[in-house]
């Protein structure tokens, strides 16, 4: 697992170096985590643990590759809800997608299942373009939140006081949309 999730970290730094569309990263993070899943059923549900998860280095390591590759997608623009949402909608659907099929006889599974759930959970977190529209400020306010924290020019303390000012800002326009 550990080796798994290192090359998880190298293919995300890969990606962001050579400025690979965050969203063609983030479908393959999916893609290799399906497969990984799929393929390791008796490793998965192992890993997949809740208990083994909350005290596991390997699951907090792989939980920030997911972070990495949303926080990608964040500073494009293209989130529509928080960081923190979109992780956990895209971690839910993703151990949920993978028990569902390993719980399924292999000749009832259905094919598309695993791209189907991808394919809404996208909808549930991306943004059709990285402009501002009928959403309004959000997915800038989404965007420039990825960035705070490693703004030039301020203070540590000015950073967080600024990433506090935004989270708020989420949080009520996340109350609004509610």
């Amino acid at each position: 697992m550990t080796a798994y999730v290192s090359t998880k970290a190298a293919i995300v730094e890969e990606a962001e170096a050579a400025s690979v569309d965050p969203l063609v990263d983030l479908r393959a993070g999916w893609e290799a985590q399906m497969d990984f899943g799929l393929r390791n059923p008796t490793l998965f549900r192992m890993l997949s643990d809740p208990d083994r998860v909350m005290t596991s280095p390997a699951a907090r390591t792989g939980k920030a590759v997911l972070e990495a590759r949303i926080r990608r997608v964040a500073v494009a623009g293209r989130l529509k809800v928080a960081e923190r949402r979109a992780v956990e909608l895209f971690q839910a659907a993703g151990v949920g997608v993978i028990t569902t099929v390993l719980a399924t006889p292999p000749d009832e599974r259905d094919p598309s299942l695993v791209d189907a759930v991808l394919e809404g959970v996208l909808a549930q977190i991306i943004t059709d373009n990285p402009v501002v529209t009928n959403a309004g400020s959000l997915p800038t306010t989404i965007a420039f939140r990825a960035i705070a924290p490693s703004l030039p020019g301020l203070s540590a303390t000015e950073r967080e006081l600024l990433t506090e000012w935004l989270d708020r800002a989420l949080a009520a326009d996340a109350e609004r949309i509610s």
